[in-house]
């Protein structure tokens, strides 16, 4: 549910924080632009999940479409307030959200219940989350005045490029790592790397929050050389103590009797990877505001490699040890980051 959840995200995760302020110029076309955006979202959302609820015969698929939909729109009104710099208003409340929700959960798992009564947990949380922010998102019009011609246009080419090329970075994401780890190493594999995976992100989601669609947002007000030095200064500041935290974590637990467990050493391996990732995120940001589409395309080529390995597993039925895990998320974090160097040397080369 949650890979589809990024399918069905149609770009708005890199369009809104670079087109929302545009909008907001103009208030009847700030209205109309998020109510548009929201009913959008909303109707292609319901229509997907429907069509789950009524073709896919699985145990609890109706709870995983109302999810799929409640959890699509909390990320867009997650991305209107990241747009606005308002961010710091639904951070607090979805954490207290969050609070609650465990609290719930743990008092749930006290006494025998069902998977329904967590589920409709999870969903309640989110929908009450959503229903707050869209009530309370009030956005400044601090530079009023007209639109740009064509900005809807551009908006809605801006979002289908990076409606396509987020699809195609989704086959390097978790969402799809667990299957294509389950298919290469079995089921073990699969849940061993969601273990360790997970754990990886707890370091990394510390930086892609502060920063992740913010950084879109500052680089789309002056998209500029020395914005771009402001933003990498900052995601270092938050990014290499981490890595200084999982280097010596690493160097602690070399010389422990568990050193050969495979959850520590995918998990060092995952953690490293996407910390170093991060440290250049803003060159992808600028790509992105500047329109450079063809650089990002042609930094998904070491992703076929990847779809390939999938490609490969679901028609084999040869499945490789679970020794070689680490081997095998080191090698998909070496294509990430060749991919990362390709976007890099192609920000460097823009004259902005």
């Amino acid at each position: 549910m949650f890979l589809l959840a990024l399918w069905l995200d149609f770009g708005f995760s890199r369009s809104l924080p670079q087109y929302a302020p545009q909008f907001a110029r103009c208030p009847q076309a700030k209205k109309k632009f998020l109510r548009a955006i929201i009913t959008f979202k909303g109707v292609a959302t319901a229509a997907v999940a429907l069509t789950l609820a009524l073709v896919v015969h699985l145990p609890y698929v109706y709870l995983g479409a109302a999810l799929l939909c409640i959890e699509s729109l909390k990320a867009t009104t997650r991305l209107l307030y990241h747009s606005y710099f308002r961010h710091k208003i639904f951070n607090q409340a979805e954490s207290a959200v969050i609070v609650l929700r465990l609290l719930a959960i743990a008092l749930l798992c006290s006494r025998p219940v069902t998977l329904e009564y967590i589920f409709g947990v999870e969903i309640v949380a989110s929908l009450a989350l959503t229903i707050y922010g869209l009530w309370w998102l009030h956005i400044p019009h601090e530079q009023p005045g007209e639109l740009p011609t064509g900005l809807t246009r551009s908006f809605a080419r801006h979002s289908a490029a990076i409606w396509s090329l987020n699809t195609a970075s989704s086959f390097s994401e978790r969402n799809f790592l667990v299957p294509l780890c389950t298919l290469l190493f079995g089921a073990n594999g699969g849940a061993l790397f969601k273990v360790a995976n997970d754990g990886a992100l707890f370091f990394s989601r510390f930086v892609l929050k502060t920063i992740g669609t913010t950084g879109t947002s500052l680089l789309s007000h002056a998209p500029s050389r020395a914005q771009l030095g402001v933003l990498n200064r900052r995601i270092a500041q938050l990014t290499l103590p981490l890595i200084a935290v999982v280097l010596l974590s690493a160097l602690v637990f070399m010389v422990m009797p568990w050193t050969s467990s495979l959850h520590f050493q995918t998990f060092f391996v995952l953690a490293l990877g996407y910390l170093t990732q991060l440290l250049f995120m803003g060159y992808d940001r600028l790509l992105e505001v500047t329109h450079n589409y063809k650089p990002l395309l042609y930094s998904l080529l070491p992703y076929l490699v990847i779809g390939g390995l999938f490609v490969g597993a679901s028609t084999s039925t040869v499945r490789l040890p679970i020794t070689l895990l680490p081997v095998g998320i080191l090698g998909m974090q070496a294509l990430r980051l060749l991919s990362v160097g390709m976007r890099v040397r192609a920000a460097r080369r823009l004259r902005v």
